[in-house]
């Protein structure tokens, strides 16, 4: 049964594993652009609630559940790196512009 759309965004934001992949992403972004001061799991955290409300992560999320697969969080099939990759490059980028 479908959880509620809302209920699959805010399982997204509570997951460890998701959420380390995202601040993995922000590092080595982050260092491409040359920001020093970004703090990998920080910066994942704070954007949360913008990743995890991505209509295509909480489809993907949640077929994922609907299929029973218990580790979606880890799972490069379920939200894959180009996901992430495709949000966390332009945010960062725009960082990087607006820093003095």
């Amino acid at each position: 049964m479908a959880e509620s759309t809302y209920y699959t965004a805010y399982l997204m934001t509570n997951n460890t594993d998701l959420t380390n992949r995202i601040a993995a992403s922000a590092q080595q972004e982050a260092a491409a652009a040359g920001l020093t001061d970004v703090v990998p799991e920080q910066w994942a955290t704070q954007h949360r609630w913008e990743w995890a409300t991505e209509s295509d992560w909480i489809a993907a999320v949640q077929s994922a559940i609907d299929t029973g697969i218990a580790d979606w969080g880890r799972r490069s099939g379920v939200i894959t790196d180009a996901m992430i990759l495709a949000f966390v490059q332009p945010a960062i980028q725009a960082e990087a512009a607006a820093a003095p």
